[in-house]
């Protein structure tokens, strides 16, 4: 009896070992450093001085940007550090969040169903705010259901299925 269980070992070390050689990698495959260098020039193809601000959901913007090298100088000079300036535009109040040098971007809690801009520049240590870049404007969504909506009525139901119309015999 033992004896099977060592030829189905065997056989079982054989199938592997032949799918595995089988199964090899293509070489084109993308590995460990040459993945950084293509996130490296995805991320570097980015538009100098650009800010984008996304919706995530009704609670949260996220937000991404790129600097130049002008920028990059001035924040070396000391002076200040980067920060985000976050405009709710319907109740006009501002939000300011200090950010890293090293940061590209960045996620912000907000209030539902309202809208917001945003402005990346560098804050003085005195406190004035030096723009460098402002976002496009966002409109959160209701947080919740919506309710009806008169543009999308809910079909007609019937006998048949919705109004008749299905091709499939049910």
């Amino acid at each position: 009896m033992s004896w099977i269980y060592l030829l189905l070992a065997v056989l079982l070390a054989a199938v592997i070992f032949y799918l595995a050689k089988r199964s090899k990698v293509n070489e084109t495959t993308p590995r460990g450093e040459d993945l950084f260098e293509m996130a490296e020039e995805l991320t570097g193809s980015l538009p100098q001085d650009d800010l984008v601000l996304l919706v995530k959901n009704p609670y949260w913007l996220h937000l991404y940007w790129s600097l130049t090298a002008e920028q990059l100088a001035s924040l070396a000079e000391g002076d200040g550090y980067p920060s985000l300036r976050v405009l709710n535009l319907e109740t006009r109040q501002q939000q300011l969040i200090p950010v890293s040098a090293e940061s590209r971007s960045w996620n912000i809690n907000v209030s539902p169903n309202e809208s917001y801009q945003v402005f990346l520049g560098k804050t003085t240590y005195e406190g004035d705010f030096h723009l460098w870049q402002k976002s496009n404007i966002v409109t959160l969504p209701a947080a919740g259901p919506m309710g009806e909506d008169p543009a999308w009525q809910p079909l007609p139901l019937s006998e048949e299925g919705i109004a008749g119309s299905s091709p499939i015999d049910w």
